[in-house]
């Protein structure tokens, strides 16, 4: 099962990566977090569980500064959440230097031939209780190292828990963040450190037994409550973050300098062609959600400088446009405009092929032509989002404006 388990969150961490960075820069240490959980789990099941020499030789021992990782990223991630920031300070370097030390310490054990780990590994698998006699070949000792490895992720853990607290405690006076915005992603927060400190708690349980008792067997090990309830605790995360992706996204909060005044890079900031909102300031919206701010920039910009009609325009680039980060436009489709943004971007294309159609450009371009022009990529994306929108195919909308005489020529346009 742990191997199971494990694989799950090596896939997980992958997946997670690739979908999740450009929108949230610091998953990427929740996706080291995870590597580092699935690290430590195939070390402990090798180790505890399988029977194969070879595996065993290949894990133990080598991976394991990996587990000092664990906790750092753990904080890191924590931290780039609760205050949307995800950038690390020069004294975070600190974190790393047990990660770094244990790796200087295991040199040693990297330069042992091949065939003498072959032995110690089917030793170990023989009886685990081998590992004791095995000191010399390791500093710290295996006893030593194990405790402190579990000591540091208890700490990191127990520590990262008291800043959810600590955020939770002071999230009502906190005006930047929008009132639905932080409840689910702080029970998943809580949820993952409490399991994550279950099953520190339990591996140190069960450390503490081996290290006291030289008579341990493999099945007391795999048969102890407090292996299950560290395996199901842990599959729990990869279930969460299935149902509920937004957990991924962070928690937005408001920044005045960046959703008040001009479009940036928009010619109507230095033109007459400016358009001002009623009032975007945030005590406009006291009482409310601040981020409506941000959803009318969004539609602000979408109709002065209308960059749906590039067929590549994509989210990260009306993020770029608006200098916002990228999970902030995500909350304010999901959470205020109530629409994905694929869904708006076709329907100002759609808008905007409309407008050709009703202006009378059909006398010299084509229903597809219009359809590229407008920012779709083909013609049936063009006729099915056009169907979606209005309820018609375009040549039927085209139809019905020529049987009522809307569409205007040239003379009348002119």
């Amino acid at each position: 099962m742990a191997v199971v388990i494990a694989s799950l969150f090596i896939i997980l961490a992958l997946i997670h990566l690739y979908h999740n960075w450009r929108i949230q820069p610091h998953s990427l240490y929740l996706s080291g977090a995870i590597a580092a959980i699935a690290v430590v789990f195939i070390n402990y099941y090798f180790f505890i569980y399988g029977q194969s020499v070879f595996w065993l030789a290949v894990t133990f021992g080598h991976f394991t500064p990996i587990h000092l990782l664990m906790g750092p990223l753990l904080l890191f991630y924590v931290r780039g959440v609760l205050s949307d920031n995800h950038r690390l300070r020069r004294i975070d370097g600190l974190h790393f230097i047990p990660f770094l030390l244990d790796l200087v310490f295991r040199i040693s054990y990297f330069q042992v031939p091949w065939a003498t780990k072959l032995w110690l590994a089917g030793e170990m698998i023989r009886d685990p209780n081998r590992l004791h006699d095995f000191s010399h070949f390791f500093y710290p000792p295996p006893n030593v190292s194990l405790t402190l490895r579990l000591l540091s992720m208890i700490v990191y853990t127990g520590f990262c828990l008291w800043l959810v607290r600590r955020f939770q405690a002071s999230r009502p006076r906190l005006r930047q963040i929008p009132p639905k915005a932080a409840g689910t992603v702080i029970r998943f927060l809580t949820h993952l450190l409490t399991v994550c400190l279950v099953a520190e708690l339990s591996f140190f349980a069960l450390q503490v037994i081996f290290l006291t008792q030289r008579d341990l067997t493999t099945g007391y090990i795999l048969s102890s409550p407090l292996m299950i309830i560290a395996m199901l605790g842990i599959l729990s995360i990869p279930i969460i973050i299935q149902l509920h992706p937004e957990v991924l996204y962070g928690i937005p909060r408001w920044r005045e300098h960046s959703y008040q005044g001009e479009i940036p890079g928009s010619a109507s900031s230095s033109s007459s062609l400016k358009t001002e909102p009623a009032d975007l300031s945030a005590d406009a919206f006291e009482g409310k959600d601040r981020f409506q701010a941000l959803a009318l920039r969004i539609n602000e910009v979408l109709t002065a400088q209308q960059p749906y009609l590039d067929p590549e325009f994509s989210l990260d680039d009306l993020a770029r446009l608006m200098d916002v980060p990228k999970h902030h436009l995500y909350y304010c489709f999901n959470q205020i405009l109530l629409k994905k943004f694929t869904q708006i971007r076709a329907e100002y294309r759609i808008g905007h092929a409309r407008r050709l159609i009703d202006e009378g450009q059909t006398s010299d371009k084509t229903l597809e032509a219009i359809g590229l022009e407008s920012g779709f990529t083909s013609r049936s994306s063009f006729i099915n989002a056009f169907r979606e929108v209005t309820g018609k195919l375009p040549s039927e909308y085209l139809d019905a404006l020529h049987k009522s005489g809307e569409v205007l020529n040239e003379e009348q346009l002119s």
